[in-house]
């Protein structure tokens, strides 16, 4: 049969077969050398050696083919193929302090083997304590990860540390409260991802919070704090073997209330969004009128919204200001907006699932509206109800979006008519 290529920049050429063909395989390059650390050059038996980029695609993270190093750090990796632009990468065992290191490897004349030894220079161990700072007693599980700061005088020293192609975040897992990850000397920082009944580190104020930033300034890359539970600073001495850094997860206030209709009587039935620090909608619809806000901090006020779309009622949680005092939630009349979704040239785009964000006065967007998508029918018309009317939205369907709101009003139905936005191939 006749192969049948696709040449495609991006992804390098890919050949397509039928049920029966037969493939010859072209010879590869292999790759031997020792591990070793850096400073003492002492060999490092039980490294992970794999493949990260071939030089037959432009793709990384392509670890393929991988081997161990001996007792005397020998390694020896099968599978490269012939060419410039292969590179390995180099992943010590979990009780070594070293950091990933990636390496270029150079190609030789024909198909002989390529020399290459790897020395890993030697990090900190940070080990410590993830705890619950209101009860003081461990977490059961965590996620720890270990970033630079941008403006750490050592991270140059750590070959493949702030690589693009060799970067890999040095991570660990708390269990019964402990963790041991490896860092670099100089400062850093511990990012702890636990559960979403504690508050997000964006939500903090403490030294263990980011003040409401969603992203830091770090080596291999920015750090996104916009899901973890803490960001704890370290500032390992040059020199040190280990240092310790316990880290307390705030568990934030835990509001109660009732959800009612507009007349006062409870009501059951509503969906809700951010019950928890993750600020999502939260599963099913409630089952009783009862509601649990968990993990929140007035200071740093996520958006908590209640949608009863089959009422046509919605509500946004505003925080009592009395501690412990319990909440009613009195749901009020929602706003409607329909249009029909065309393409650039006018034509009616069916079928296409619609996103709607809806946005504070801060012009922050914390996620869709609706717990489900809404999708355009055969003529491209849509129908989107229980909006509230003091918030801002963007609806968007391919590429681009247009805005919404917050002019609508209680019992309104607003037609937004043709609402022009390019398609996905566009």
């Amino acid at each position: 049969l006749v192969p049948l290529n696709r040449d495609d920049a991006s992804l390098g050429v890919t050949t397509y077969y039928g049920a029966s063909f037969t493939h010859t395989a072209a010879p590869t390059k292999i790759v031997a050398g020792v591990v070793r650390d850096k400073d003492t050059k002492k060999p490092l038996a039980g490294a992970r050696v794999e493949s990260h980029k071939l030089a037959s695609s432009p793709l990384h993270g392509n670890d393929l083919f991988h081997t161990v190093t001996d007792a005397a750090g020998r390694y020896r990796l099968v599978g490269l193929p012939k060419g410039e632009g292969n590179k390995i990468r180099v992943i010590p065992a979990d009780d070594q302090p070293y950091l990933v290191t990636g390496k270029d490897v150079p190609d030789t004349a024909g198909l002989d083997p390529v020399a290459l030894d790897v020395e890993l220079k030697r990090g900190v161990w940070i080990s410590g304590r993830i705890t619950d700072k209101a009860t003081g007693k461990p977490v059961e599980w965590a996620n720890v990860e270990y970033y630079a700061s941008a403006r750490n005088p050592h991270a140059g020293e750590y070959e493949g540390f702030s690589n693009s192609f060799g970067a890999r975040v040095p991570r660990g897992v708390a269990k019964e409260g402990a963790f041991r990850v490896v860092g670099l000397p100089g400062p850093g920082f511990l990012a702890v991802q636990a559960s979403e009944d504690y508050l997000l580190a964006n939500q903090r104020d403490d030294e263990e919070g980011t003040k409401g930033q969603q992203f830091l300034n770090t080596l291999p890359f920015a750090l996104e704090a916009i899901s973890l539970n803490a960001v704890a600073g370290v500032d390992p001495a040059k020199g040190a073997d280990a240092v310790t850094r316990d880290v307390a997860l705030d568990p934030g206030l835990t509001l109660t209330g009732t959800v009612v209709d507009p007349d006062g009587k409870p009501l059951s039935g509503a969906r809700v969004h951010g019950l928890t620090s993750w600020g999502s909608w939260d599963g099913e619809p409630l089952t009783t009128p009862s509601f649990t806000v968990r993990a929140f901090n007035p200071r740093f006020p996520r958006a908590v919204l209640f949608l009863h779309k089959e009422k046509g009622l919605a509500g946004a949680l505003e925080v009592p200001k009395e501690k412990g005092t319990p909440v009613t939630m009195r749901l009020r009349p929602t706003a409607t907006a329909t249009g029909r979704l065309v393409d650039t040239d006018g034509r009616p785009r069916p079928g296409v699932e619609l996103g709607l964000s809806f946005r504070g006065s801060d012009g922050v967007v914390w996620g869709s509206y609706y717990p489900e998508r809404v999708t355009t029918d055969k003529e491209g018309r849509f129908r989107l109800v229980g909006l509230l009317p003091e918030l801002s939205y963007s609806l968007s369907g391919g590429k681009g979006s247009v805005g919404l709101g917050p002019d609508l009003r209680p019992g309104e139905t607003k037609d937004l008519g043709d609402v022009r936005t390019k398609a996905g191939n566009e």
